[in-house]
């Protein structure tokens, strides 16, 4: 957590990785969720003493900042939002695919409707393999131990590969290897996901255009873990086509509504003819 020196004597500027992003602790016992997120703004602008502030929300951030909204107008916030600027993120939690994808699967399997939730645990800024004690293959028993799912998605990012170091894939594809085997442990059946197309541009990220040579690669190596950890791979890279556009966001990374709609229709289709029981009919015959 960092509060930069005040930038004139009318304004500070306040800036924080909070808990499981950047370089921020990421401890694997902690309940990661928006409500969390934003207590932990509340605690800052406490710490700091604000009485009123303007947010500029980016990614993730724009979630954090409507739940910090939401407390404001229920008179439940210590400090008022003057403005907010939303950035590159998600304003309507219906448009993601983890939501889709549930709203699909109770609209298909009716009888289970109330059963089927489809939760997202994935942290931003998070590596798949373990690095100083934290990362995915850290945090991902501790997630399977609560949530006891039925099925586990695996859907990583590139924060492995930043660096652009080929040697760096090899660690990624050993840490999801072991993902695949914690899953499968605790009980749940396991999909494993492809990279999804990239696009270099100045509005990447420089730490995050290294990986995109590497991201063939890569999906080749997780193709093969699929096989070799008896897990089901869905090809999101190839389920996209092999491209960024038109499903990939104007940050050159994320996916925008339309890829965001396509990867939960991939999921779906890959749910109900990979997972889908058909109900046995059994007939018994009486006396005549």
């Amino acid at each position: 957590m960092s509060a930069p020196a005040p930038t004139s004597t009318m304004r500070q500027i306040h800036v924080i990785d909070m808990l499981g992003f950047g370089l921020s602790d990421k401890p694997a016992e902690f309940h990661y969720s928006v409500a969390a997120s934003a207590d932990q703004w509340v605690a800052l602008a406490q710490a700091k003493a604000l009485t009123a502030v303007d947010v500029l929300a980016h990614d993730y951030g724009n979630t954090v900042a409507q739940e910090l909204l939401a407390r404001q107008l229920e008179g439940r916030l210590p400090f008022r939002l003057r403005s907010i600027a939303f950035l590159n993120g998600g304003l309507f939690p219906e448009a993601t695919y983890p939501l889709l994808l549930q709203t699909m699967l109770r609209a298909r399997y009716t009888t289970q409707a109330s059963t089927i939730a489809v939760v997202n645990r994935g942290v931003g800024g998070e590596t798949a393999q373990s690095i100083n004690g934290q990362g995915g293959i850290v945090r991902l028993p501790g997630v399977l131990a609560a949530d006891r799912p039925d099925l586990l998605l695996l859907l990583e990012g590139v924060n492995d590969l930043s660096s652009g170091n080929p040697t760096t894939i090899q660690p990624m594809i050993d840490a999801l290897r072991l993902m695949v085997r914690q899953g499968r442990n605790s009980g749940a059946q396991v999909v494993l996901a492809t990279l999804l197309p990239e696009r270099a541009g100045p509005g990447t990220p420089q730490a995050r255009n290294g990986a995109l040579p590497l991201i063939n690669q890569a999906n080749d190596q997780i193709r093969r873990a699929a096989v070799l950890e008896g897990a089901t791979l869905i090809d999101l890279f190839q389920g996209l086509g092999g491209t960024p556009d038109p499903w990939i966001g104007s940050d050159n990374l994320h996916p925008n509504d339309t890829g965001y709609q396509k990867i939960a229709g991939l999921f779906f289709d890959l749910v109900r003819t990979q997972f889908e029981v058909t109900p046995t009919l059994t007939l018994t015959a009486g006396p005549r």
